[in-house]
């Protein structure tokens, strides 16, 4: 299979563990996430916002992000589409309130995982295996010519 020339192949982070970016805007939960992310065994790090996301993105390999939907100023939504036209590669896990997209509808937008607050720890470590997988079915969908990765739904 053909892949697209703006697309760049899937490669994890230098060796080592991978790192996860944690984006919410309620700092107790960041945290939180943030404890439960280290004790997976993964480096991370943490954003209270999509534009300090974005920043960390910028500054070094990042190969998965947690990322709230309803946050002030641009939403998580917002954020997605920005990583998935600037960083295709990372793999992204909603973790949210909102439980108004389903399982395909996120598949569909390339989304690796979407949890519901309050989850469990066990639930986070499934979806950040998924979302590190290289054969995942959502980098497929992200990255293939067909324009599979569809935008996610207005909430």
């Amino acid at each position: 299979m053909m892949q697209s020339e703006n697309v760049i192949p899937f490669q994890p982070a230098a060796k080592g563990p991978s790192t996860i970016l944690v984006v919410d805007d309620e700092d107790g939960v960041r945290k939180l996430l943030t404890a439960w992310v280290t004790s997976l065994g993964y480096t991370v790090k943490a954003a209270a916002d999509a534009a300090t996301a974005l920043d960390v993105l910028a500054q070094g390999p990042i190969d998965a992000a947690i990322c709230d939907i309803l946050m002030p100023g641009h939403d998580g939504v917002w954020l997605i589409d920005q990583m998935r036209r600037d960083y295709p590669n990372v793999g992204i896990v909603i973790a949210t309130g909102v439980s108004d997209m389903t399982p395909a509808v996120t598949l569909q937008a390339g989304i690796a995982g979407y949890l519901v607050k309050p989850f469990r720890v066990d639930d986070l470590r499934t979806a950040l295996d998924n979302a590190l997988a290289p054969n995942s079915p959502w980098l497929r969908s992200v990255t293939r010519g067909d324009k599979a990765a569809r935008p996610l739904p207005e909430l």
